[in-house]
């Protein structure tokens, strides 16, 4: 389907219409931390908007290191200059452009953009930082994205993401990201990353939609979630 034009798709569910949005919308899951459930929200809205006749297509985080559009910033990564943020732009802007050309009705960008984790986790300055989103955000208005920002307390994120994949998973992680192993430097991380990421966010003029996974547990958010983003994509309209 070529970019510009628009398809509706009514499907009834409980008493209203949804039409479907605009071609290429993309959704970007995001939040700082792990344990937060970002993968599982992704998966059950994924679920949600195709029960109600939506297309859709799902990118996750590891998808970067794989697909041609960031392979030139992870080898930035493997010589040790994460923090290259005109490299990494210049591969956002290749994969925007293949999410242009994209069929499904909605793109979900799962803990993918607006990459602002691997530019902090690189000691990129916050100049830096928000010199690249305004640049991304300039990228992105090709599209239709709205961010959903995944929150919740770091700790307890922390403490639920342990349980499920375990301590050495966790001290792999502290050592990579923090260059010490252990749980205090990690705990140390996400807190600094969580502070970064709502600087990042006060040049953010794209909608977005806010969830607290570790207050409201992960059941209530999607149900949640999904009426929020229901007004957005698709527009819900009365039967």
């Amino acid at each position: 389907m070529p970019h510009g034009e628009r398809t509706e798709k009514p499907v009834k569910s409980g008493g209203a219409a949804l039409v479907s949005a605009a071609p290429n919308s993309v959704l970007l899951v995001y939040g700082a931390g792990s344990g937060l459930g970002k993968s599982t929200l992704a998966c059950a809205l994924v679920q949600w908007m195709e029960s109600r006749g939506l297309s859709t297509r799902l990118f996750s985080e590891e998808c970067a290191t794989e697909h041609p559009a960031f392979r030139a910033y992870v080898r930035q990564v493997q010589t040790g200059n994460a923090g290259d943020a005109a490299t990494l732009l210049k591969c956002c802007d290749r994969f925007i452009a293949e999410l242009l050309n994209s069929s499904a009705d909605v793109v979900v960008l799962d803990s993918l953009l607006p990459c602002w984790d691997w530019l902090y986790s690189a000691g990129a300055s916050d100049e830096v930082v928000a010199d690249f989103t305004d640049d991304l955000k300039a990228l992105l208005s090709k599209l239709r994205p709205v961010l959903l920002l995944v929150e919740g307390d770091v700790d307890q994120a922390l403490e639920r993401a342990i349980e499920d994949r375990g301590i050495e998973w966790a001290l792999d992680l502290a050592e990579r990201r923090a260059g010490q192993r252990d749980r205090d430097s990690l705990q140390a991380y996400f807190q600094t990353l969580r502070a970064g990421t709502g600087r990042a966010m006060s040049r953010w003029n794209y909608p977005v939609v806010r969830v607290d996974t570790v207050v409201e547990g992960l059941e209530s958010a999607v149900r949640r979630t999904s009426e929020e983003l229901a007004k957005w994509l698709p527009s819900a309209s009365s039967a």
